[in-house]
C-alpha cells in the first residue's frame, strides 16, 4: 500500500515530529517513509506499508504534538482505499473523518 500523511500545526510541533518520529525512514513501526517534504507548518510523508494505518496511533500523534493530520492510503491490488482527517481542537484530538472505500478498476 502507498499513502500520504500531512501534518500541518505550529512550527515547533512539526520540528518535533521531525526530530522525534522521524530519525530513521520508518514510521509507526511498519510504514517506509519514501519521501519527506516539509515547509514551515505542514510535513508531508509519502509512505509504503503492507498494513492499514493505525488510526489510534494517528490521534496520539495528534494529541500529543497539537497537529492536525489528514491521511490517505491506497491498496492498489484489493482496490481498497483509506482516508481520513483528525483535528486537534480545544485541547484533544478527535478523528473528523475515517473513510474505507473499494473502488473498481
Amino acid at each position: 500500500m502507498l499513502g500520504r500523511i500531512k501534518f500541518t500545526g505550529k512550527i515547533h510541533s512539526i520540528n518535533r515530529i521531525s526530530n522525534e518520529l522521524l530519525k530513521t525512514d520508518m514510521f509507526a513501526g511498519n510504514c517506509l517513509v519514501k519521501e519527506k517534504i516539509r515547509c514551515n507548518d505542514v510535513l508531508l510523508l509519502t509512505i509504503e506499508t503492507d498494513y492499514e494505518i493505525n488510526t489510534t496511533y494517528l490521534v496520539s500523534l495528534s494529541d500529543k504534538y497539537k497537529v492536525d493530520i489528514e491521511y490517505s492510503l491506497s491498496d492498489h491490488i484489493n482496490n481498497i482505499k483509506h482516508t481520513g482527517v483528525i483535528v486537534f481542537e480545544n485541547n484533544k484530538a478527535e478523528i473528523l473523518e475515517h473513510r474505507t472505500d473499494i473502488y473498481e478498476c
